[in-house]
This record gives structure tokens, C-alpha cells and sequence, in this order.
């Protein structure tokens, strides 16, 4: 269980951002790649989270900045949810891509302070 709450955030995203990039293949390249990349921010941002908590760089000035920087997967998926001309069954994905972004401010935010549980 705890080593699928540490991979969940670093795969799942990633996976749900490729699906979306896929299937929205009628639109132009820049809407294309806005409503897939909100999935590959939460993983880039989880996994530089903890390269920086593991490396033993965290501070808690840091933090401010993590949760400022989260903002930005969360209007991308507000653009996926309006843009997407596609399937609307496919907006389901996107209840895994917010457990991500949870477990991300979570787990991230324990990192980038060095403040762990």
C-alpha cells in the first residue's frame, strides 16, 4: 500500500496526460498539448518535491512556493474540462489526476520542508 501511494502520483499522471494527448488528435498542436499537461505537471512536480526532501535540500520557506506552483495543473485541468472536444466519459480521468495532486501537496509539501510525519 505505501508503495502505491508514493508511485501513484509519479505514473498515473503521466499515463492520463498521454491518453488525453492521444485522443484529442482533431485539435491544433497548442490546445493539444494544454489539455494533456496537466497530468506530466503533478509528476514533475511530485518527483522534484522529493528529489529535493530526499537530497536533503528542504526548508520551509520553500513550501509557499510548492503550493503556488500546484495552481497551475489545477487550471490546466479546469482548460482540459472546457476544451476537450472529445468523449466527456474521459473527464472521469481526471478524479485520479486530483487524488494525484492531493497526495502530491501531501507527500510534497513533507519533502520540500524536510518536516516528515
Amino acid at each position: 500500500m505505501t508503495l502505491l501511494i508514493l508511485l501513484f502520483p509519479a505514473i498515473v499522471p503521466v499515463l492520463i496526460g498521454i491518453h488525453y494527448f492521444l485522443r484529442s488528435a482533431d485539435m491544433t498542436k497548442t490546445p493539444r498539448i494544454a489539455v494533456s499537461i496537466a497530468g506530466p505537471q503533478i509528476s514533475f512536480l511530485y518527483l522534484i518535491s522529493l528529489a529535493i526532501g530526499l537530497r536533503g535540500h528542504g526548508n520551509s520557506g520553500l513550501a509557499q512556493a510548492f503550493a503556488v506552483a500546484l495552481i497551475v495543473p489545477c487550471i490546466f485541468v479546469l482548460y482540459t474540462l472546457l476544451a476537450y472536444r472529445g468523449p466527456k466519459k474521459i473527464h472521469a480521468l481526471q478524479t485520479l489526476n486530483a487524488l494525484a495532486l492531493i497526495d502530491t501537496y501531501f507527500l510534497g509539501t513533507m519533502a520540500i520542508t524536510d518536516n516528515w510525519l
